[in-house]
């Protein structure tokens, strides 16, 4: 069996279980975060109404307490998961496009989470029905996964909130509209001749506006310019949201896993978005003079 072996805990989170534990726990009750925890299993309503959850990625202590508002907001709205569709960031050159991770499982210090390889290699097998731009960026590839810490880092909350749920790791690079929008549409194809369409969610990983470099942002700028992609994100325009980016020159890294996201969304009958939560790392980790923006956004079938 192939394991994916973490590669940030120790680092990016904590590397031993108890003290992982205790660190997901505290970014729930950070003055960021939701302020309260998830129910236990038992106690929770069983809605449905979340198909996707735009979440960060950047190291616990910075990113964590936007995150922690996505994760509970899950854990509020499903008892329990089948499939984790994780469209992470490809921040590296390596593997195609869209790099489908072929691990059987993938492992963190609160275990292993096994992978829904069913799911992936429908999405593989099935590709000849996609264009053939889209088609030949499409496969598996572990290189791609080996030094990517985007999905990783949601696998802890996951496991933290749910018992018993597989993923389907992707990495999804910086592609056209035209290309993630037929791929969205393809994955909700995929996870419904799956028979798994009303028991999966997606998760799409991205940090906002990079400020912590060339050009170094403070934190009203950041916020000021990730505003202008929040917008369309909460429209559920990907054409307006690619649009945003390029016209105003923000470093929002996940582009593309939130185009997919977001037409995988739409073509699961997606009604509505809610920003859960928005902070800079001025905010969690250090000055409000040279900051990363976070985000967590919910894309649901109905409104409240």
């Amino acid at each position: 069996m192939r394991v994916r072996t973490a590669v940030r805990a120790g680092s990016w989170y904590s590397g031993q279980k108890d003290r992982l534990l205790n660190e997901i726990n505290a970014m729930y009750m950070h003055k960021i975060g939701p302020g309260r925890k998830p129910l236990a299993l038992d106690q929770r309503k069983d809605v449905k109404n979340i198909l996707g959850v735009v979440s960060p990625h950047a190291g616990y202590a910075c990113s964590a307490p936007t995150a922690a508002h996505g994760f509970i907001a899950l854990a509020e709205d499903r008892k329990e998961i089948n499939t984790v569709i994780l469209l992470g960031n490809k921040h590296t050159p390596y593997g195609p496009e869209i790099s489908v991770a072929p691990f059987d499982a993938w492992e963190t210090p609160l275990g292993q989470v096994p992978v829904n390889m069913s799911l992936l290699n429908r999405i593989i097998d099935n590709k000849q029905q996609l264009p053939d731009r889209l088609s030949k960026i499409l496969d598996f590839d572990d290189t791609a996964h080996m030094d990517e810490h985007s999905i990783e880092l949601q696998i802890p909350f996951l496991q933290d909130i749910y018992s018993d749920f597989k993923i389907a790791p992707i990495g999804i690079g910086r592609l056209p509209t035209n290309i993630t929008r037929t791929f969205g549409y393809y994955l909700a194809e995929m996870i419904k001749e799956e028979g798994i369409g009303d028991s999966s969610v997606a998760i799409a990983s991205t940090d906002m506006t990079h400020g912590n470099y060339s050009p170094v942002l403070n934190h009203d700028e950041v916020s000021s310019l990730d505003k202008l992609a929040l917008t369309p994100m909460l429209n559920r325009d990907p054409e307006a949201l690619e649009e945003a980016v390029q016209k105003n020159n923000i470093s929002m890294c996940g582009v593309g896993p939130v185009k997919v996201l977001l037409s995988f969304a739409e073509k699961l009958g997606a009604k509505s978005a809610k920003l859960l939560n928005y902070s800079t790392s001025g905010l969690t980790c250090g000055p409000r003079s040279s900051v990363v923006g976070y985000a967590s956004v919910a894309v649901m079938k109905s409104g409240d």
